[in-house]
């Protein structure tokens, strides 16, 4: 229980705990923890299985118990708020499975395609996580034709506006529109409804670097990453599948924006 004290007759509580056991998993959930997992395997050059229990999960077993103490700290409570369990549906965690599969085999399809739409600028430049970002919706938007582009881009917006830059979901939104319209062109996926096209000069703004992304790219040192490893490979990362076209980089004519 959280420790009171009185004020003005009142009891208040001198900091709040979860009342929760558990929260209940949902696709938008299930994206944010997609990216955690890409994101770690990524970095840690290994298969995404290997993170995807821990992250998926959290159930831990091997905490050391910790002797009684009259306050948490905010880092404890944060952290005690960070390992609620979530009870995921069977449907959630395969659409989080095929995700992070897609995000695998799409891999260099992926930055062919942001190769084709940001011209003159070097990928690896980019905002790591932004990257990641990129990544992941450009794979759920081969692979999963049935969701709206409009709902894959305002997800991942969000969480670029959670995990990233202040100015990345600005970013995000308009290069995922403008791949988007370079996919259209290719046969790579059907049109939405909900897209409208527009002029080449708003196509053009659309992929205008907002000043303090520059500024944040300026101040990363270069990095560059490989598709998450399959289970039993080291060192070389896998290619997309056979099956899967290889544009060339050319800018598009129209991009187009939700209605």
């Amino acid at each position: 229980m959280p420790r009171r004290r009185k004020e003005d007759g009142e009891r208040v509580e001198l900091f709040p705990l979860r009342r929760r056991s558990s929260v209940r998993g949902s696709r938008s959930l299930a994206r944010e923890k997609v990216l955690q997992v890409l994101a770690a395997a990524v970095a840690a050059e290994l298969p995404w299985e290997a993170v995807f229990e821990h992250i998926f999960y959290r159930q831990f077993t091997d905490v050391p118990p910790m002797p009684p103490r009259q306050v948490l700290s905010v880092e404890e409570i944060a952290e005690l708020e960070a390992d609620t369990p979530i009870q995921w549906d069977a449907e959630e965690i395969a659409f989080a499975r095929a995700l992070l599969q897609a995000a695998q085999q799409y891999w260099e399809l992926a930055q062919e395609l942001l190769a084709g739409v940001l011209l003159n600028w070097d990928l690896k430049r980019l905002v790591f996580l932004d990257r990641i970002l990129l990544q992941l919706s450009i794979a759920e938007m081969l692979a999963m034709p049935e969701t709206p582009v409009a709902v894959i881009i305002d997800e991942v917006v969000e969480l670029a506006k959670r995990y990233s830059t202040e100015r990345s979901g600005q970013f995000i939104n308009g290069v995922l529109e403008a791949v988007y319209s370079l996919m259209v062109q290719r046969g790579l996926r059907p049109p939405s409804p909900e897209m409208r096209p527009v002029s080449a000069q708003e196509g053009v703004q659309l992929l205008e670097f907002p000043a303090d992304y520059g500024a944040a790219m300026a101040a990363m040192p270069a990095q560059g990453e490989s598709a998450p490893l399959a289970p039993g490979e080291s060192g070389t990362a896998p290619t997309p599948s056979e099956q899967s076209p290889a544009p060339t980089a050319e800018s598009p004519a129209q991009t187009p924006r939700r209605s």
